[in-house]
């Protein structure tokens, strides 16, 4: 699965602009010998590699409708959705990965850095981040989870701050 980014669509490759390689197509011999399907899902991954949002998410769309569904698939449709500035459509797409599989672990992790860098909503980041851990206490993104808590806290702070200090 593609390398996955809590805070921002450039942060995923800072030094390739977005779209960057979009009018490549990966080479035949990716796809060789693999079902329609797993194709489907190679090519999304390659797309999404390269920063091609929109064709990731044509793919990995193709890759669900021949029943290659599941919580990583939604999980890297969700992120595709989410670095082309599609933050609601990456939501739903974690959501349904959720429910697909309750114990995946990142698709629960991505909905805190939508709410919290996306959508501006930090209180619910937090408290998803919060569930996150509750749920996956030893998890992969665990570590990464406290420190993103602990800074989004910290901002929201001197935010406040701000605003109250504004005339």
């Amino acid at each position: 699965a593609p390398a996955l980014n809590t805070e921002s669509p450039n942060a995923a490759a800072p030094n390739a602009p977005a779209n960057a390689n979009s009018q490549h197509e990966p080479p035949a011999s990716l796809t060789a010998g693999l079902s329609p399907a797993q194709a489907a899902l190679v090519s999304g991954n390659w797309y999404f590699d390269h920063q091609a949002w929109p064709r990731a998410i044509d793919f990995y769309q193709k890759a669900i409708a021949q029943n290659l569904d599941n919580a990583d698939v939604r999980t890297d449709l969700g992120s595709a959705f989410r670095f082309s500035g599609q933050p609601e459509k990456a939501l739903e797409q974690y959501r349904i990965a959720q429910k697909e599989n309750p114990k995946h672990e990142h698709s629960l992790f991505n909905q805190g850095g939508v709410y919290a860098f996306d959508l501006k909503q930090p209180d619910k980041g937090i408290a998803l981040w919060r569930e996150y851990l509750k749920r996956f206490p030893n998890g992969q993104n665990a570590t990464q989870t406290r420190e993103l808590i602990k800074r989004v806290q910290k901002s929201a702070k001197s935010q406040n701050s701000a605003t109250k200090a504004a005339p």
